[in-house]
């Protein structure tokens, strides 16, 4: 009886030993299947690419050369439909930096003539060929600039040229004049905008403007425009001055002060209000994503296994300057170029980078591709209104009951989680939509605009009812 007792003991240990052994095999197994590198992979010139690949290897990923499995996928000036065809059947846990359809906004020959009132009159030739010699003729003294829709070719035009264009694909915009001057020179600010979801709609701006002058002194508009050089008139990508080398903003900058508040402490000292002018520009950028909200939508469902946050678009809005203070929308562009050589531009680009992905929750969690900052976020964190809640058992239709745990849905759930995220991470952005509590007068891209849908105007509900709670979120 006691030899049976030991044999049975001794069987037990055995088996629990295996036992241990197997599940910790499996532990292993796991470990070794899920703890893999995330990966990148960089779709267009690699020259250009240098800050991308440097900043997504910073914040874990591995170059990959197979676009189709990567776990984030980056295009730069790669053609849209190879990317389409594939990662047309792309999952949910992959991440695309091109949001379907956006090139409504980025392509300079559409956005430009949907007749905003605050983007200079353009003119789509040959198809508005007459409406633009109709507009000449009504306003012989006018410059404008001609700009090839697909690239960065720019060149000076008048009145006296209109027989030089005819018959080419050209984009035609009138020159911003009188332009507001810092020392003689004119110059674009440009404000990096990060679009992390279109549905619900999610959109952040950098704090961090920058600031581009023309290399030449602004001239007089004259009667032969070749009089005057081109640099006195369009900043370039790749050839302009920086702030630091202008005399008047020496003082701000070499305190180290950033481009926009350099600008603010120089627009003050003349008397004006560069704050009201901030505040227009992220004003025009979301009234023209606010417009075309319902055409990315439609594009984003050509990808059915996508989740609503596997596409995100990180743009640069270049703005220009009247002299009266009022700024004027040039372009977006939807591959900003985030290389250069000088070192100052790529410490900078770097930042927007690296903020970027720490806000879209890519920042490395101990090198699991799978694993997210959002998956430690807990339900309780996520309520509003716990008193309000305990008297909507039976009223869920109410706008008030929506988000109480009895009523919100699994996938509106883990909307508010992803938003959570983004709100804790946002680094040098601020959030532009969902509306802040500062902005909450701007009626033309309330609540009530016409493209929002019941999604939107939860997530809008959510966040003014988290800024009762933590006014982090206002």
């Amino acid at each position: 009886m006691r030899r049976s007792w030991i044999k049975y003991v001794l069987s037990a240990i055995a088996f629990a030993t295996l036992f241990q052994n197997f599940m910790l095999y499996i532990l292993l197994y796991r470990q070794q299947s899920t703890n893999k590198a995330r990966t990148v992979f960089l779709c267009g010139p690699q020259d250009r690419l240098q800050t991308v690949q440097t900043v997504s290897e910073k914040v874990g990923f591995s170059p990959s050369n197979d676009m189709e499995t990567a776990d984030l996928v980056w295009g730069l000036e790669c053609s849209w439909n190879y990317i389409f065809s594939k990662m047309k059947n792309m999952g949910s846990h992959q991440r695309l930096n091109k949001i379907p359809g956006f090139n409504v906004i980025v392509q300079k020959a559409k956005l430009s003539t949907r007749g905003y009132p605050f983007m200079p009159k353009s003119f789509h030739v040959p198809k508005d060929s007459q409406a633009l010699k109709s507009y000449m003729k009504a306003n012989p003294k006018k410059l404008f600039l001609t700009k090839h829709p697909n690239h960065h070719s720019v060149s000076l035009v008048n009145a006296l040229d209109l027989g030089q264009w005819e018959g080419y694909d050209l984009l035609i915009q009138e020159l911003l004049h009188p332009p507001y001057l810092v020392a003689g020179h004119k110059f674009d600010l440009t404000m990096y905008v990060l679009v992390t979801s279109v549905n619900p709609l999610r959109v952040y701006t950098n704090k961090k403007m920058m600031l581009r002058f023309c290399t030449k002194l602004y001239k007089e508009f004259e009667v032969n425009p070749y009089s005057s050089p081109l640099d006195s008139y369009v900043v370039h990508d790749h050839h302009f001055s920086h702030a630091e080398w202008i005399p008047e903003l020496r003082n701000f900058t070499s305190l180290q002060f950033a481009h926009h508040e350099a600008l603010a402490a120089y627009i003050r000292s003349r008397g004006g209000d560069p704050d009201a002018l901030y505040e227009r520009m992220k004003q025009m950028v979301l009234e023209v994503i606010l417009d075309s909200l319902h055409g990315l939508r439609k594009a984003s469902k050509e990808f059915p296994n996508a989740g609503n946050s596997s596409f995100f678009q990180l743009s640069r809005w270049d703005f220009m300057v009247g002299q009266d203070l009022q700024p004027f929308l040039i372009e977006a562009n939807g591959s900003p170029h985030m290389s250069s050589h000088n070192d100052k531009n790529i410490i900078r680009c770097s930042r927007y980078l690296f903020d970027a992905f720490h806000l879209l929750d890519l920042g490395s969690l101990g090198g699991d591709a799978l694993a997210r900052e959002r998956d430690f976020v807990t339900t309780v964190e996520l309520m509003i209104g716990s008193e309000p809640c305990q008297t909507c058992f039976n009223a869920c239709h109410l706008r008030r009951c929506r988000l109480c745990f009895q009523c919100i849905s699994s996938h509106m759930l883990n909307t508010l989680s992803t938003a959570y995220i983004e709100n804790q991470n946002k680094g040098t952005y601020e959030r532009l939509f969902p509306l802040t509590r500062a902005r909450e007068h701007w009626s033309k891209v309330g609540q009530h605009n016409k493209h929002l849908t019941e999604s939107d105007v939860q997530l809008q509900d959510w966040f003014n009812g988290m800024c009762k709670q933590d006014q982090d979120f206002c």
